[in-house]
């Protein structure tokens, strides 16, 4: 399972909007299914390829062959709960919340079940609805630091950080493994601009999960809002060198070079995250945030020039580059060597 906690793109003429700009990945969250074995044993061996054959057959008004009885076998919680499990895989969540459904019918604490009722919510962005289930699972096994790690992360989703850290410490004082709960509470700690404790997360998650490409990202997040932009080049490097090619990790790393000053490189890494005329554009805004009004201008009119379909977000963005030049121009005093360059790199 895969989330991503997608961030607005805007200038970066402040703190907020530089984090805007920043994109946050969460990552494979890699929740794994409860183990729970079933109190009621099959009558007969559930077999889906089986099972579906008999439909098949049935539905064409055939008779059964090869010395199988038409009668569909019975199937179990156990049965239910796995076929549960392939639909989900299939990314057929509506079939899959059915099959745990049936799978509690005769046993509503099933905690195997209620845990992957929770993940379809998740992944259907149900955030309460997860939470309640993962709540539910911890009834009948309340020392499951998956359950724990699910409603940390459920919570975080809902904006609450107390109660989603609280959670997610729990997760991993009962499995000091779980490096995604490591990994989300790095993300909690971002969102408190608390990035000493998110850089200290994400390292933690790091040494149980060596080259995870997103986590090492979100490393370099944390390191560049933290001001610390030479580690945060190291950081998404690191995330790209373990294969990713992720845009959102090229943008991050477009944008610490460019807190760098090293600016031919932050758009070379702007240009693997988007388009050409994009890439301009978004150096165009990084120029801007920095009071660099003519290099701006440069920026946004070479991204105006490569594509007509940014003329309208570029010109926007170039009428405030000339209004902020406008009121330099009428300031005392001479212009620094940077604001007088009129070139994008």
């Amino acid at each position: 399972m895969t989330f991503l906690a997608r961030l607005r793109c805007e200038d970066l003429s402040n703190r907020r909007s530089e984090r805007d700009m920043l994109w946050l990945v969460v990552g494979a969250v890699g929740f794994l299914c409860v183990a729970c074995a079933s109190t009621e044993e099959p009558q007969v061996r559930f077999d889906e390829g089986r099972y579906q054959q008999i439909l098949e057959r049935q539905k064409a008004g055939l008779t059964v062959q090869d010395g199988l009885s038409d009668k569909l076998p019975k199937m179990t919680a156990d049965d239910f709960e796995r076929l549960g499990d392939t639909h989900f895989e299939q990314g057929n969540l509506t079939l899959a919340l059915l099959q745990y459904n049936k799978a509690l019918e005769g046993n509503s604490s099933r905690a195997s079940a209620l845990y992957k009722r929770g993940l379809v919510f998740l992944k259907e962005r149900r955030w309460r609805e997860a939470a309640s289930q993962f709540r539910e699972t911890m009834k009948s096994e309340p020392k499951s630091s998956l359950a724990h790690e699910g409603l940390g992360y459920a919570n975080f989703q809902l904006g609450q950080d107390g109660s989603a850290e609280e959670a997610l410490r729990q997760a991993i004082a009962l499995d000091a493994t779980r490096w995604q709960a490591h990994n989300f509470l790095g993300l909690v700690y971002d969102r408190q601009r608390r990035y000493r404790d998110a850089i200290a997360e994400y390292q933690a998650a790091l040494a149980l999960q060596p080259g995870e490409p997103s986590v090492s990202n979100n490393l370099g997040l944390a390191y560049h809002l933290d001001g610390q932009y030479d580690a945060a080049v190291d950081a998404f490097q690191q995330a790209l060198r373990t294969g990713s090619n992720n845009p959102k990790i090229y943008n991050n790393l477009g944008l610490a070079y460019a807190k760098l000053e090293r600016y031919p490189e932050a758009l070379e890494a702007f240009k693997k995250a988007a388009e050409e005329s994009q890439a301009y554009n978004n150096l165009g805004m990084v120029f801007l945030g920095t009071g660099n009004a003519p290099q701006a201008i440069a920026c946004f009119e070479k991204a105006m020039e490569l594509h007509p379909r940014y003329y309208a977000v570029a010109a926007e963005n170039l009428a405030q580059a000339q209004r902020l030049l406008g009121n330099h121009s009428s300031s005392p005093g001479p212009r620094t060597g940077e604001q007088a360059a009129t070139s994008c790199p």
